[in-house]
């Protein structure tokens, strides 16, 4: 159903989805696109090299593949486009008192 379609699409939105928030954990710390004029592929790659030396809980890396700085710019772009098409979708925090809190990606992704 188009219902099961859309919650399927969301569900990388979710915090049990620990890449994009690391991911976008270290970009809130040091943004890439603020490193000065030539610097910035060299942003994105020590971004990539300290996402690459993250241990989760039990010891293991969070990223088990080669990360690069291309998979990190390329990641982050998919999350940005995907949250400037699906914005009316996506329950940004509105300043409602009655609405459940967003969850942490999205707070996230909000800020950036």
């Amino acid at each position: 159903s188009l219902k099961q379609k859309k919650d399927d699409n969301l569900l990388f939105l979710n915090d049990s989805n620990i890449q994009d928030l690391y991911l976008l954990c270290q970009i809130m710390v040091a943004p890439p696109w603020e490193a000065g004029y030539g610097m910035k592929i060299k942003a994105w790659t020590e971004l990539a090299d300290i996402l690459s030396a993250i241990k989760d809980d039990s010891g293991e890396n969070v990223f088990t593949y080669g990360l690069t700085a291309k998979h990190c710019t390329d990641r982050f772009k998919t999350l940005m486009d995907f949250c400037k098409k699906a914005e009316r979708e996506i329950d940004f925090h509105s300043g409602c008192d009655d609405e459940a809190p967003p969850t942490e990606l999205l707070t996230l992704l909000e800020q950036i």
